[in-house]
């Protein structure tokens, strides 16, 4: 979206962000965008537009548009106790698709930097085939928690708990063993499958940094003449 407004609004677009994604640095530090903390408080402006209050204590008057782009927050307001742990973790998964405590209960697609559709289905196979009583078995429940002990040593307590990233292999192998072969086998991890798939945002880097570029180079010319 900034790519399309930053260059057509009246005045700066303004950024409201809750945390940081250094992947889309590129994106936020394009010409005449101004990162700001989260909204406090919105109300009718005394002229015209938008009266908008920052967390950090600034304002802005008469903005024309507001745009809503929540975001995502972890939450299974369903589940009884509250697996999510204050840091934005789900706990109690193993391997983040089963519970441990009651593996008829799964999850699937909670996971980051993991080629989302594609582990999304092998997820889900692994986990029908289970249900099904037709794929691989799991470990004991000790052995499931101690795996969930490990991967906080591993990538700590926030969400980043959740990143396969770089163990596509290891995880997409676990999958792949769950689920078994009746039905047909889950083809195994290729490593182009991650090249392909980070291309698409390494070649939005690129395009963003341009468009940054190129701005900075008019404003050059400008000062020229």
């Amino acid at each position: 979206m900034f790519s399309e407004l930053h260059n057509i609004v009246s005045g700066p677009l303004y950024v409201s962000q809750r945390g940081h994604n250094e992947a889309l640095d590129a994106a936020w530090s394009l010409p005449n965008v101004l990162i700001k903390p989260q909204i406090s408080r919105i109300s009718a402006s005394s002229t015209s537009g938008v009266f908008i209050s920052f967390a950090d204590g600034t304002e802005v008057d008469n903005v024309d548009k507001v745009h809503f782009a929540t975001g995502y927050r972890l939450s299974y307001p369903y589940l009884y106790p509250d697996p999510v742990a204050p840091s934005g973790r789900l706990t109690g998964f193993y391997q983040h698709v089963f519970n441990i405590a009651d593996p008829s209960l799964a999850v699937v697609g909670q996971v980051k930097a993991a080629i989302s559709f594609r582990v999304y289905e092998y997820q889900a196979v692994a986990v029908a085939r289970y249900f099904a009583g037709r794929g691989g078995g799991l470990p004991s429940p000790r052995e499931q928690d101690e795996w969930q002990v490990e991967r906080l040593q591993y990538k700590g307590p926030t969400s980043l708990f959740h990143e396969i990233k770089p163990d596509f292999r290891e995880y997409f192998e676990f999958l792949r063993k769950v689920a078994g072969k009746e039905g047909g086998e889950l083809p195994a991890w290729q490593d182009e499958w991650a090249l392909k798939g980070f291309a698409v945002l390494q070649l939005k880097d690129q395009w963003w940094k341009k468009l940054k570029e190129d701005e900075e180079r008019k404003k050059q010319i400008k000062a020229k003449l």
